[in-house]
This record gives structure tokens, sequence and C-alpha cells, in this order.
């Protein structure tokens, strides 16, 4: 699920003011959101984008066999790409396996926002349109601080998407790297507010899982 959370002001943060997210799917999360399917399929991408979405852990190798695999199956947008009605890639984010994550324009919200593509290797696979679909659905029915916010779905278009919220900064990945593992008084609050998140979804009986 789509986790939210901004780092403004915080002592040991440096100059930066970063956010995170994660995406529902692991697949997933990503923008702008959390991650979905492990590799961030899907966040949520998630949305809290700022960042590169499935980049590897801090020290570790990345899976370049799996890179070269996502690679292949990219939609390679260009900016400027429109990918509905009033929606342009701005420029791409990550993805994992089923989903691959882009920052687009929205005409509409007149704003920047996380459109989270169906990769074109899953056009025909039903099940991963039907989990993107529930997905849509389930954050339809969230509405929580700390949780990514969706503006809808297109499934039916040349490029199957969710629209996702957009947060600007850097993944909480990114600020660990950064600046190593992080002290008290960021980490109470951080703490705090996933359990607030998580705390809502189990009173609304939804499967962290979801």
């Amino acid at each position: 699920m789509p986790l939210r959370r901004k780092f403004r002001d915080t002592p040991g943060a440096g100059d930066s003011t970063p956010s995170w997210a994660a995406s529902s799917d692991a697949d997933a999360g990503q923008s702008g959101s959390v991650a979905h399917d492990a590799d961030l399929d899907g966040a949520g991408a998630a949305s809290g984008a700022g960042g590169e979405v499935g980049e590897p852990a801090p020290g570790s190798e990345p899976p370049r066999d799996a890179d070269r695999e996502r690679e292949s199956t990219s939609w390679k947008l260009d900016a400027g790409t429109e990918i509905f009605a009033g929606r342009t890639v701005f420029k791409r984010l990550g993805g994992g396996s089923m989903y691959e994550v882009y920052l687009v324009w929205d005409d509409w919200l007149h704003a920047l926002m996380v459109a989270k593509l169906l990769r074109p290797n899953r056009m025909d696979d039903e099940r991963a349109r039907r989990e993107m679909l529930r997905e849509s659905l389930v954050l339809e029915r969230l509405a929580h601080p700390m949780l990514v916010r969706t503006f809808g779905a297109d499934l039916d278009t040349a490029y199957p998407h969710i629209l996702l919220e957009h947060l600007e900064g850097d993944t909480l990945r990114r600020l660990v790297k950064s600046h190593g593992f992080l002290p008290m008084e960021q980490l109470l609050p951080l703490a705090l507010h996933v359990a607030s998140a998580l705390h809502y979804l189990k009173n609304r009986e939804m499967a962290t899982s979801t």
C-alpha cells in the first residue's frame, strides 16, 4: 500500500527535504508511491517518487539480469509522449517486472503526477490487469494523510495505467544511502506515521498485503 512521509527541517537530514512513499504490489513502489511485488512496481510508486524506483539496497549489487530484462520490456517513452489525452511523459522513474513508473504532467489536474504503466509484454496478461484494477479500487476507498492518493485508472488505452499522487523529494532508501542510518529524532516520527497508516488499514479491515 502506498505510504507517504516527508522529512522537513529534521536534524541530521542536511539541507534536503526528502520524502518517501511505498507502493502496494511490490512486484509493484513506486509516485510517487511505496512498493509493490518487492521491486517497486507499484508506488507506489510509488508515489513519493522523487528518487529512482526499484533502486538496489545500499551496499548491494544491482540485479543485472533483472535490470536487462526490465529494460528490454520497457516502453522507453520519450519526454512529451502522450499516454492519455492531456497526460504527457516528463521522465521515467523506474519499475518492476510487471509495471513501469513514469513522472507525467496532467493538463486536467495541472500538476505533476505519477503514472504506473503495465509493461508492454504484459498487455495480454489478464492477471496483471486485474491486479492493477484491484489496486486502483482499493486506493480509491482509502483516505489517510500517510497514504498516497490515486486519481483513477485508465486501463483501456494504449498505455494502461494508474494515476498516483507525486511527492517531491528523495525516497527513504536514498535518504539512508546519502546520510547513513537515521537518528532517533527521525526514526520515531517515521515509525509513528507508519503505525498510524497500519492502524487505519486494520480498522478498515484491509489486509496489509494489498
